[in-house]
C-alpha cells in the first residue's frame, strides 16, 4: 500500500474516531469538531477557532487512544477556552454604536453619547464619546476615521520616544488593518503598526512598540531578543498575557 493510501485511510479512520468517540464527549458542551487536519506534525494539538468550534491537527499516524486521551485530558481547557472565545464574540456582536454602549480608547471604556454635532469628541475626564446621530454604517466610517487620526499621531509620539530611548532610527511608520498582527518590522526599517492599538492601555502600545522596534536589531525572537525587550518593557511576560486574552481587539470594526 502507498503512502498517500495509508494516510487517507487514517485520515477516515480518525474522522470515525471523532464522530463516535470523542463527539459524544462533547455534545453535551455544544461542542462542534469543526474540522480534522492530518499533518506530519509529531503530537496531537486542539484548537479552537473564532467560532467556538474544535478543530483537531494530528499525526497520520495518530491512534485512536491518543485521540481519546488527548481529548478527555484537555476537556475542561476545550470548556474554557470555549467558553472565552464565545464571551469575546459577544463583546464583538454587541458594538452597536447606540446610546449608552461602551467604546474602547486607551485601554479604557467610554460610554457613547449621541449628540447633534456633526463631529466625534471625547471627553477623557468623564469617559464619554459623543458621537453624532446617524445611521451605523456611517457611524463606523466616522468612528473609524476618527480612530485612524487619533491612532497616527499617538503611536508615531510613541516610537519617537522609544526610539530616542533604545537608542534606535526606524526609516517609517505605517498604519496597517492586519487581521492577528499588532504589528511588524519591515526589512527595509520601516514599522507597522495595527491602528487598533489606539484601543489598548497605554503600558501596553508601549509594549508592542519596543517589540518591534526591538526586530531593528534582533530579525527573530531568540532569547537575546527577549531579553533585549524586557530590558526596556518590565513584566513583558504579563504583556503578552493580556495581548492574548484580548485578541478579539483585533475583531472589532471589520467587516470581513
Amino acid at each position: 500500500m502507498s503512502t498517500s493510501q495509508e494516510i487517507w485511510q487514517k485520515a477516515l479512520l480518525l474522522n470515525k474516531i471523532l464522530v463516535e468517540i470523542v463527539q459524544p464527549l462533547l455534545c453535551s458542551m455544544e461542542i462542534v469538531i469543526k474540522e480534522l487536519i492530518i499533518t506530519n506534525r509529531k503530537s496531537i494539538c486542539l484548537r479552537i477557532d473564532n467560532n467556538g468550534d474544535l478543530i483537531v491537527i494530528a499525526p497520520y499516524y495518530a491512534s485512536e487512544d491518543e485521540i481519546k486521551k488527548i481529548v478527555q485530558k484537555k476537556f475542561n481547557w476545550i470548556v474554557r477556552t470555549r467558553q472565552f472565545v464565545l464571551q469575546n464574540n459577544k463583546k464583538i456582536n454587541n458594538l452597536n454604536l447606540k446610546e449608552g454602549d461602551t467604546l474602547l480608547y486607551l485601554g479604557e471604556n467610554y460610554s457613547i453619547v449621541l449628540h447633534n454635532k456633526n463631529e466625534i469628541l471625547i471627553d477623557a475626564e468623564k469617559k464619554i464619546f459623543y458621537l453624532p446621530f446617524g445611521d451605523k454604517t456611517t457611524l463606523r466610517r466616522k468612528l473609524m476615521q476618527f480612530y485612524l487620526v487619533k491612532a497616527s499621531e499617538i503611536l508615531k509620539i510613541e516610537l519617537d520616544h522609544w526610539a530616542e530611548v533604545m537608542n534606535l532610527h526606524y526609516n517609517g511608520f505605517r498604519l496597517k488593518n492586519a487581521k492577528r498582527l499588532w504589528g511588524s518590522c519591515g526589512k527595509n526599517g520601516v514599522i507597522n503598526l495595527n491602528w487598533r492599538l489606539v484601543l489598548l492601555p497605554r503600558e501596553i502600545i508601549a509594549h508592542i512598540v519596543i517589540h518591534e522596534l526591538a526586530h531593528l536589531v534582533y530579525k527573530n525572537h531568540s532569547r537575546q531578543f527577549k531579553y533585549f525587550v524586557a530590558k526596556y518593557s518590565p513584566n513583558y511576560l504579563e504583556k503578552e498575557k493580556w495581548l492574548n486574552e484580548n485578541a478579539y481587539i483585533l475583531r472589532l470594526f471589520r467587516e470581513d
